[in-house]
């Protein structure tokens, strides 16, 4: 094959696309011809770099820890949707989750009834009749002193 008068062997897929681009359009100018090479040669370059770009990171550990970051996010997020769909107020009730939070409430509150009937049990049975008696104790006192006052006073006159 030749290409503008010079016979050579096609040895990349740059001088193939050439190759191509000569047979399909023969009449093209030589300069549009070196332009098309040229843009043919920076894309090869391009590609050529960006693979060899890739080859190093995929020699890195960059590839296995972006696998396994996006693993463990994808991970919480089932996770997440997960609870968040079977976790409802029927199987937390199903599974003691209500009583567990209420069993420090519900002692508080039977302690604090044993502290009112105990109370009550003693203002009632103790505290009310003992200052009952107390308060009788000084009526009755404070009336007989009265009554000793009224015998004195009757005794001078």
């Amino acid at each position: 094959m030749a290409f503008l008068g010079v016979k050579y062997v096609p040895l990349s897929l740059v001088d193939i696309f050439l190759e191509r681009e000569w047979i399909f359009n023969p009449g093209r100018s030589c300069r549009s011809t070196f332009k098309l090479l040229l843009s043919v040669i920076s894309m090869k370059t391009c590609c050529n770099s960006l693979f060899f770009f890739l080859l190093q990171i995929n020699n890195t550990n960059l590839v296995p820890m972006c696998v396994l970051s996006v693993t463990g996010i994808m991970s919480v997020y089932v996770v997440i949707v997960t609870a968040k769909h079977s976790l409802n107020v029927e199987t937390l009730d199903a599974v003691g989750y209500f009583d567990l939070k209420m069993a420090p409430l519900l002692t508080m509150r039977k302690i604090v009834n044993t502290r009112i009937t105990s109370n009550a049990f003693l203002v009632n049975d103790v505290h009310i009749p003992y200052n009952e008696n107390r308060y009788y104790i000084m009526v009755i006192f404070s009336n007989f002193d009265w009554l000793l006052v009224m015998i004195d006073w009757m005794t001078r006159v």
